[in-house]
């Protein structure tokens, strides 16, 4: 059975992975790995009441670095989209709002159903932080031979995993609070959004406080 696996998963000439290695990725020297890695904590005993000091400026950065290690690091970036729940309006002043990021823009997702303690997380306490970053995948980007090799959701997880770390290692440099979680329930997301938004699959999460 295990072998089975490992051939099912393999890198093969004929069966890809999604990753790019072979480029520059000295931007994210910036994130001072060594001393952050050493900083880092878990925190997740946020505090509703709290007055936001997370800025939108701080979000549009941390968007932005994501943006471009995939660019570099995707072979098809355009699979993966950066999404945050807003929970206290700090990108148009509306509480619990959800955007995704595209072309440097902040672009509202229509939800048809309110964001109450009860859904979204399985951690109620996620709708107390300023706001939650998550991955929302579009299978339907990636090729048809790479989605039946049978890496596609071990690479995505694995993607999605390093960009809750490069988000949890941004954080120390800017005083962010926060945890790594498994994110938004998938079952929850498909119920709150549109069609077009409920077919994508959203992978891992980030939630923050200052």
């Amino acid at each position: 059975m295990i072998q089975e696996i490992i051939k099912h998963t393999e890198i093969t000439k004929d069966n890809h992975s999604l990753f790019d290695f072979n480029q520059d990725f000295s931007f994210l020297q910036e994130l001072n790995y060594e001393n952050n890695i050493e900083k880092r904590k878990s925190f997740r005993n946020f505090d509703s009441d709290r007055d936001v000091r997370s800025t939108k400026d701080e979000i549009q950065k941390v968007f932005n670095l994501l943006t471009l290690l995939t660019e570099k690091m995707l072979k098809v970036p355009q699979a993966v989209e950066f999404c945050i729940v807003d929970n206290k309006g700090i990108i148009d002043n509306e509480d619990q709002s959800i955007y995704v990021y595209k072309n440097n823009v902040f672009q509202k997702i229509e939800t048809k159903n309110s964001l109450t303690r009860e859904n979204l997380y399985i951690q109620e306490e996620m709708h107390d932080c300023d706001g939650v970053f998550f991955f929302l995948w579009n299978l339907s980007e990636l090729p048809e031979t790479y989605l039946a090799s049978g890496r596609f959701y071990r690479e995505i997880i694995m993607m999605s995993g390093l960009f809750g770390q490069i988000i949890s290692e941004y954080a120390e440099d800017i005083s962010w609070k926060g945890t790594v979680f498994a994110g938004v329930m998938e079952a929850d997301w498909r119920a709150i959004v549109s069609s077009d938004y409920a077919i994508k699959k959203p992978i891992f999460a980030y939630a923050f406080q200052k």
